[in-house]
């Protein structure tokens, strides 16, 4: 029988603004990433750095398409823009069809999530948008995302809590961190960061996230992470049990 956390009370979490927008980011990661993404920042600044623009977006599935009479997997469909945010700021609108960022063709969300990786904070990323039948060129500023917890910075040492399968840092939930966050289950692994662009298509985690189980096994350290990870096999998916903001979820994420 599966060994979930049970649910206690019904909660309705409001969820951020994410970095690539939506709950469909996609990705890879491979080794060098981890030490342009995490080691470096880390020890130059004791944080890891996190471009955003201030959106959410979506992949244009063919129903989607058909509701909005668009070329499905043409570009992402901005579903919402950060108020006095940079895309905002920029001019970018609910409803714009993403179609490239600095020349690279977007087809789906893991796309525009691989591209923002490239981008440091300051640079200018250059949107080609379609909006109303027109083409539009929008350069927006890339931003540092501001809701990333770094007060967990100081705990994280790339070396053990890299969770390489999932492209995180994670912590192992000890009586610091209990006193830091409320939890419904004492044990968990929480995510502290990113080492690079996500490397499974479907749902994503976000910092602050607690990985309660995976495939229906509970979960209480890193290391029980990584073998519960490497016990999934070829295209299985993974289903992994998070605590969200006092909120029990499940994301289910496939391989590529």
């Amino acid at each position: 029988m599966p060994d979930f956390v049970q649910s206690r009370k019904a909660i309705d979490p409001c969820p951020p603004f994410t970095q690539s927008g939506g709950s469909e980011g996609l990705g890879f990661a491979i080794p060098s990433n981890v030490v342009r993404y995490v080691y470096a920042p880390l020890r130059k600044d004791g944080h890891v750095h996190r471009g955003q623009i201030g959106i959410s977006v979506r992949t244009i599935t063919p129903a989607l398409a058909l509701g909005f009479d668009l070329e499905p997997e043409t570009g992402v469909l901005v579903e919402d823009v950060l108020p006095e945010g940079p895309a905002d700021r920029a001019g970018v609108r609910v409803g714009d069809v993403i179609l490239s960022i600095g020349g690279a063709p977007l087809h789906n969300v893991r796309d525009l999530s691989l591209q923002m990786y490239e981008y440091t904070i300051g640079a200018m990323a250059e949107l080609q948008i379609l909006r109303d039948q027109k083409r539009l060129r929008i350069a927006v500023p890339v931003t540092e995302k501001q809701n990333v917890p770094e007060r967990f910075a100081g705990m994280v040492d790339p070396d053990k809590n890299l969770i390489s399968k999932l492209a995180i840092l994670g912590i192992t939930i000890d009586d610091q961190i209990r006193q830091l966050v409320p939890l419904r289950d004492n044990d968990g692994v929480l995510v502290a960061g990113f080492a690079g662009p996500p490397p499974n298509l479907g749902d994503q985690l976000r910092e602050g996230d607690v990985i309660h189980a995976i495939n229906g096994r509970h979960v209480a350290s890193v290391e029980a992470v990584r073998t519960q990870l490497d016990n999934v096999k070829g295209t299985q998916p993974i289903v992994l049990q998070v605590e969200r903001n006092g909120s029990l979820m499940f994301l289910v994420m496939e391989g590529n």
